[in-house]
């Protein structure tokens, strides 16, 4: 049947608004770039000490009220089995966590599943997790507070798997498209969740039915963005590009686009005002890890110097404490999954005269390293220390 963000933002130890903090960014980002400081894209493995098992197919979002990203679930390279596990990553190590137990039949963690999809609830400060495969489809919606798992919903979108959700923090509520029904085929609907309820949308124009596809906010332009998927049949697999205004969709047309592709994994890159997108399979279901940045308009291929291999059914997750996009996990398809972390950064910097370090501006560089304020800043540009 199926083959196998932001309420509050960090910036240098400052907590600011969700609307605001973006905001803030983009501005103080768009003034350093136009001004000479460098910028060094790249890949780079983590080595923690502890990590989630080997798999694929798994749900990761970042949790911004609690400053880590949380891991659910997945399906280990053998496809036999199927994880029901929470992981949280702090930036430097993944920790397990072992959600209270409570009286039967009272589930206190969501039932093993894979090809589920999660995020971040901003307006809520709750991680939120629906559907997937595991024995069955699942249609139920679960949030997560960093303890405790709860069921919050069993109503709302039918059963599915494969489908894409993203957090549209301009109307404040979690946008779901499309996944696989299972006997109900490929699914092209809408659905939002306000924190209680499920409601169906009914636009006027939408993508076409599909699953393997992408999405994520972007908060540069207050619009979910959705790329790529495709039928369960192959080849099939599309190339387009679609935003949500929390209306309607409307479908772009950029001049440049990644191939087409399916089972990618897609991030907004707050630092850089764009939304990123890694890997996923291509119409003869190879696995590829090139990396794509569209900027509202359209997109552009990145050549990082390193990169993770390739791979599809990996997750990301934007770490807007951190400034930098988190790879887990992935598969070739091949009897394998992958079990390494990889952080995509944008280094910024260094400052080139007093007024780079203006107007908030010295708290976007992170290269030769943060500032502690503005005088800190200024310091360096005039001492090289």
């Amino acid at each position: 049947m199926l083959r196998p963000f932001l309420s509050r933002m960090r910036i240098r130890g400052r907590w600011l608004g969700g609307a605001r903090a973006i905001g803030s960014m983009l501005l103080v980002l768009g003034s350093v770039l136009a001004g000479n400081a460098a910028v060094l894209e790249s890949w780079t493995q983590q080595f923690p000490n502890q990590m989630p098992s080997a798999r694929f197919f798994h749900a990761m979002t970042y949790d911004s009220a609690r400053r880590e990203v949380v891991l659910f679930g997945g399906l280990d390279g053998s496809q036999q089995k199927v994880f029901g596990d929470t992981w949280v990553w702090d930036g430097v190590n993944w920790i397990e966590k072992t959600p209270p137990t409570g009286p039967p039949p009272i589930p206190t963690s969501p039932p093993g599943r894979y090809a589920a999809d999660m995020v971040f609830d901003a307006a809520r400060n709750e991680v939120v997790l629906f559907g997937g495969l595991g024995g069955q489809l699942f249609a139920d919606t679960w949030v997560w507070d960093g303890t405790t798992w709860n069921l919050r919903a069993t109503g709302g979108p039918s059963p599915r798997a494969d489908h894409h959700m993203a957090y549209d923090a301009s109307r404040r509520e979690v946008v779901l498209f499309g996944g696989d029904g299972g006997f109900s085929g490929e699914l092209d609907d809408t659905w939002v969740w306000d924190g209680i309820s499920w409601t169906q949308k009914l636009p006027a124009t939408h993508p076409s039915a599909r699953l393997r596809h992408a999405m994520t906010f972007d908060a540069a332009h207050g619009e979910v963005v959705l790329f790529g998927g495709g039928l369960k049949i192959f080849p099939s697999l599309t190339a387009d590009t679609w935003v949500w205004d929390g209306i309607n969709w409307t479908q772009r047309f950029p001049a440049t686009s990644p191939p087409p592709t399916g089972l990618s994994s897609m991030v907004f890159d707050v630092a850089r005002s764009r939304v990123i997108l890694f890997g996923g399979e291509d119409n003869v279901v190879v696995a590829r890890n090139d990396t794509w940045a569209w900027d509202g308009t359209n997109w552009a291929q990145l050549f990082p110097p390193t990169s993770p291999s390739p791979r599809m059914a990996h997750r990301m997750a934007y770490d807007s404490g951190r400034l930098e996009t988190v790879l887990f996990g992935g598969t070739t398809l091949h009897g394998d999954a992958f079990d390494d972390t990889w952080v995509f950064v944008s280094s910024v910097g260094p400052p080139t005269n007093r007024d780079d370090c203006k107007h908030e501006a010295w708290r976007v560089f992170n290269t030769p390293r943060a500032f502690k304020n503005q005088g800190d800043c200024i310091q360096f540009v005039n001492t090289g220390k």
